[in-house]
């Protein structure tokens, strides 16, 4: 096993697994790599965190980092997929696409993830589902036209 220090530095150059990628509330332009029935809602570091323990893979958790499209939210995960050798660590594991799919699936068995399937939203989502709900109300409604008639009088 590696020690602590050596995996900081040697996970610069591992594959790099931010919250965003499996955020099954996001859309694809947000961030989203996975499909949304195979993502998980509202997603944390620490939850993907102990789903990789269960993928038996050696893990970096970055807690001071963030995505760099959505700065307000902070953390991400480094994961060795291939060893020095240019060799797989797990077999199970070949690409970035299952490692994505492995980590939604654990986190979906967790504890906390069954009593509360949806997650706890993040603070700073809160806030802005607030101000959108907010600049609903502030919107006045625009009645449309019926066909045929016109607003220019008759020719």
């Amino acid at each position: 096993m590696m020690k602590q220090e050596d995996m900081i530095i040697k996970a610069k150059t591992w594959k790099t697994v931010y919250p965003h990628y499996l955020d099954s509330t996001l859309s694809q332009q947000e961030g989203r790599r996975v499909s949304k029935a195979v993502g998980v809602p509202n997603i944390t570091i620490m939850e993907m965190a102990k789903a990789l323990e269960k993928v038996k893979v050696p893990v970096v958790v970055e807690v001071h980092k963030s995505y760099p499209r959505e700065t307000m939210i902070k953390g991400r995960v480094k994961v060795m997929l291939f060893d020095d050798s240019n060799k797989l660590v797990n077999p199970s594991v070949p690409s970035k696409k299952v490692l994505y799919a492995k980590i939604c699936e654990y986190v979906k068995q967790l504890d906390d993830r069954i009593k509360n399937p949806n997650g706890k939203p993040h603070p700073f989502k809160l806030d802005q589902i607030s101000k959108m709900e907010e600049e609903k109300k502030e919107v006045p409604v625009v009645q449309k036209q019926e066909k045929g008639k016109s607003k220019k009088g008759k020719k």
